[in-house]
């Protein structure tokens, strides 16, 4: 995108000679480069970096195993604050 991007702007200078380019004529660059980089294979090949398509089951499989181990201790951990809160609990009755 940032080619296109760069084409778009030396277009415009170019064609706007003197002038200074504003937030108005960025979004306008910018979405004339969006158009142009936005495709299919840009999309494909960022499934791919990501392991998302063709489907790599080891990149899932450790997102997976990440996300239950980070869920597995706030399990733990809640356990253990509701344990000290039912102490507490108990120790101020008489």
């Amino acid at each position: 995108m940032e080619t296109y991007y760069t084409h778009a702007m030396e277009r415009w200078l170019r064609t706007n000679p003197g002038m200074k380019v504003t937030q108005f004529q960025v979004s306008e660059l910018l979405s004339e480069a969006y158009g142009k980089a936005a495709c299919i294979q840009t999309a494909v090949n960022g499934f791919k970096a990501a392991g998302v398509w063709p489907i790599d089951r080891d990149v899932l499989q450790q997102q997976i195993t990440f996300v239950k181990k980070i869920n597995q201790w706030r399990m733990q951990k809640s356990m253990v604050m509701g344990a000290k809160k039912i102490e507490k609990t108990i120790h101020l009755k008489p």
